[in-house]
């Protein structure tokens, strides 16, 4: 039954991916073709969020889309770090207990106050495992999410953890599930660092670290002894040398990336032979020296718009060298269009 409702259900060919961050909502349009899909439209725009006296965030007005972003459909992204990420292995194929096994591996003390989904990576067979990538979203940040549009059109489509979308853009247009190789890629948010590692086109580990650009504008105004509004400005143009700021950030997140690089290359059999980096420019710059010497790969910035075909006109003077910032709302809109 589940299977015959799957194919009645109306996937669109057209949708706005939307993505909250913390300081800004990043909001992209793609379009199905028969052919292909195509991005129509981008804008970066003022947050909706506000935090009132007890600290507690809340969206304090619908988001308002410019005429070309408007689509029936929203297919949202959000960094949410109390979000719960997990790669799970299970012997075998998938059987009826499957959902089971998931909900007590997430761990949670009060699974009702998540919205949890799980997709199967890989299906196992009698000597092979099932490999099963599970999230569970707190339900107050996906509520957060759905209040940015409460009624009308776009109507909301889907909900996802920003730094898997980003995974996804990266797969999907880089073509990695066909492709041989085991790579991996780290990407940047404000207050997320996301590392995702493919084995022979496999996802094959990811790991959610809480250190994000807002880590370095908190040492580069330390160091430099400005605010934090100038400091992001250096952060987002480079205009100042901060790579001692960006190596003593980096450094523990840079150990863990080794140990992860490790874990997969023991237990996938592969070598990691490269590491694509998304993130404002000088930060990516910044971290390829330290990722390189210490991993012995090839380290590359990755920009998500370099494997989609876009209308002329689609992004603007004031997006370019900031592609980097819709790479979330493009999975999420990608994470839609490929189920037709």
């Amino acid at each position: 039954m589940n299977k015959l409702l799957a194919r009645l259900k109306r996937v669109p060919a057209d949708v706005v991916g939307v993505d909250l961050g913390a300081s800004s909502v990043k909001a992209v349009r793609m379009r199905k073709t028969q052919d292909d899909i195509v991005m129509t439209a981008a804008a970066i725009l003022p947050s909706p969020l506000a935090t009132n006296e007890e600290g507690a965030t809340h969206v304090q007005r619908p988001v308002s889309l410019p005429g070309a972003l408007k689509g029936r459909y929203v297919s949202l992204a959000t960094t949410s770090p109390d979000a719960s990420v997990k790669l799970l292995s299970f012997p075998g194929p998938s059987d009826h207990n499957q959902e089971n096994r998931i909900l007590d591996s997430l761990g949670l003390a009060n699974p009702e106050d998540y919205r949890i989904s799980y997709r199967v990576v890989r299906e196992g067979h009698a000597r092979t495992e099932t490999r099963v990538l599970a999230v569970a979203l707190p339900m107050i940040d996906a509520n957060t999410v759905l209040a940015m549009f409460p009624a009308g059109i776009p109507a909301p489509y889907s909900i996802e953890v920003s730094g898997l979308a980003t995974a996804s853009t990266f797969a999907l247009t880089t073509g990695i599930e066909k492709n041989e190789g085991s790579v991996g890629l780290v990407d940047f948010g404000a207050e997320c660092t996301s590392l995702s590692l493919f084995s022979r086109g496999t996802l094959a580990l990811v790991r959610r670290f809480h250190m994000g650009t807002y880590n370095i504008t908190q040492s580069v105004c330390d160091t430099l002894g400005v605010d934090a509004e100038t400091a992001e400005g250096i952060v987002n143009d480079g205009a100042f040398d901060i790579s001692q700021s960006i190596s003593d950030v980096l450094s523990p997140v840079v150990k863990q990336i080794i140990i992860s690089r490790d874990f997969v290359e023991r237990r996938e059999d592969c070598t990691i032979s490269n590491i694509y980096l998304s993130g404002p420019k000088v930060l990516t710059n910044g971290a390829i020296d330290s990722i390189r010497s210490a991993l012995e790969v090839d380290v590359h910035p990755w920009n998500p718009t370099d494997g989609i075909n876009m209308t002329d006109g689609c992004l603007s003077k004031k997006l370019e060298g900031q592609e980097w910032r819709l790479s979330a709302a493009m999975g999420a809109c990608l994470g839609t269009l490929e189920q037709t």
